[in-house]
């Protein structure tokens, strides 16, 4: 499960792209889709550390705090 690195950073990349559209268009699914974003951010950096790929995890991080800070940005 955690073999494909790359696997992991595109399902990450897609839930932050879904994070946005949920904030500005549907207002109500950001309390289940931030958290399930930040738990497959995290499964990445770990794949991603297992796999030795450095860039993985840090493009990992960056949509990690992507999605908290969208949830700080939320209330504005």
């Amino acid at each position: 499960m955690l073999k494909n690195a790359n696997m992991w950073t595109g399902i990450t990349a897609a839930l932050t792209a879904w994070v946005y559209i949920d904030i500005f268009l549907f207002y109500g699914m950001f309390f289940v889709t931030i958290p399930l974003t930040v738990v497959s951010a995290i499964i990445a950096i770990i794949s991603s550390t297992k796999n030795k790929q450095t860039v993985l995890v840090f493009l990992n991080i960056l949509f990690a705090i992507i999605a908290i800070i969208s949830f700080i940005i939320i209330p504005w």
